[in-house]
């Protein structure tokens, strides 16, 4: 048996077999979607949205997931901050920019933020033969994530399934012979000076810049408001400071061992201004009214936890182990750094 994966625009409406199992979509595609303005802007952020991390991850997230949540920091910011104040944010694990967008949108209408999305992985780096039939694309760590070759769409992440000898003998002979001459390719070119879908060519081979962003996301970046989307390990400590640090659908124990989770929350309270806001939570559905999350202020020594939606972040009792919590009703509540140290 073998599985073909999705090598065509069409195919990218229907992104799995008849079993219903996933389809593998080529990633190749965002370039062509991206440069077609009357292609469907949906069909692009699926895509996006397909892309599994070497860390098994998916990049799966839409418009308005979060925005219950975003209108109780909204509450919680009017009483505490005033109009037109900087504030300086940051949004981690914000997958393919989504979200955070609608974060930036709904702060610009009351303040002006300097809003910073991140996320383990931005971009892909595809290395193309002479073609383009064949490639293989990287992560920007340099871990290979998919191999193409005509219609087979093959993870680089994990093994194919026995079930289909074709996909497997496939990969391995990618993998032994076209991912060492694209790795050799990828030395010759300065990947930090290519722009989103921008080419260049070494030894031989097209390499090609593909961000795992939204069309939305995309465009707000290229706006150059004060909105950009940065490569951060939240499990190191954050490269700026920020009023207002959220981490939400990420801290959870599908992802992080406790001893993990904790240290990445210390690293994310410690990147907060005094008088400023953590946010913490997750979405059990995608659905924004099912949102479990905290919003703390952070003071110098311990937090105060301002509101809770759903009772709260699941992750609540780690908060409390690692840090001092009172409640918003112990003490009296400060206001938002109006201005945060540059990083």
């Amino acid at each position: 048996m073998l599985k073909l994966g999705v090598v065509t625009r069409g195919g990218v409406r229907h992104p799995r077999t008849l079993f219903g199992r996933r389809r593998h979509i080529s990633f190749l595609l965002l370039r062509e979607l991206a440069a077609d303005p009357s292609s469907d802007p949906d069909a692009y952020d699926r895509l996006a949205g397909h892309a599994c991390m070497p860390n098994g991850v998916w990049k799966l997230t839409r418009h308005g997931r979060l925005r219950v949540l975003d209108a109780a920091v909204m509450d919680i910011l009017a009483a505490r901050v005033a109009p037109q104040s900087e504030l300086v944010v940051c949004d981690l694990a914000a997958s393919t920019g989504a979200t955070s967008v609608d974060f930036y949108r709904t702060l610009q209408g009351r303040y002006r933020p300097r809003f910073i999305a991140s996320d383990l992985y931005r971009d892909l780096v595809a290395v193309r033969g002479v073609g383009g039939r064949t490639a293989v694309i990287f992560d920007g760590s340099g871990q290979a994530v998919q191999y193409v070759c005509g219609p087979f769409v093959l993870p680089g992440a994990s093994d194919e399934s026995a079930a289909y000898p074709v996909n497997r003998a496939l990969k391995a002979t990618l993998r032994g012979r076209l991912l060492p001459a694209a790795r050799t390719a990828l030395r010759g070119v300065r990947l930090r000076e290519l722009g989103p879908f921008e080419a260049a060519e070494a030894s031989g081979y097209e390499i090609v810049k593909l961000p795992m962003l939204t069309k939305d996301t995309l465009a707000v970046i290229a706006e150059g408001s004060g909105f950009s989307f940065q490569e951060w390990n939240i499990l190191e400590p954050l490269p700026e400071r920020a009023n207002i640090v959220r981490a939400v659908n990420i801290l959870t124990p599908e992802h992080f061992a406790d001893d993990i989770r904790a240290r990445a929350i210390t690293n994310c309270v410690e990147a907060v201004e005094p008088g400023g806001l953590f946010i913490v939570g997750s979405n059990p559905t995608p659905e924004a009214a099912s949102i479990k999350a905290s919003i703390y202020g952070v003071e110098r020594d311990h937090l105060v936890r301002l509101a809770s939606l759903n009772d709260g972040s699941e992750i609540d009792g780690l908060v409390a182990r690692t840090h001092r919590v009172l409640e918003s009703t112990a003490i009296p509540s400060k206001g938002v750094a109006r201005h945060a140290h540059r990083g």
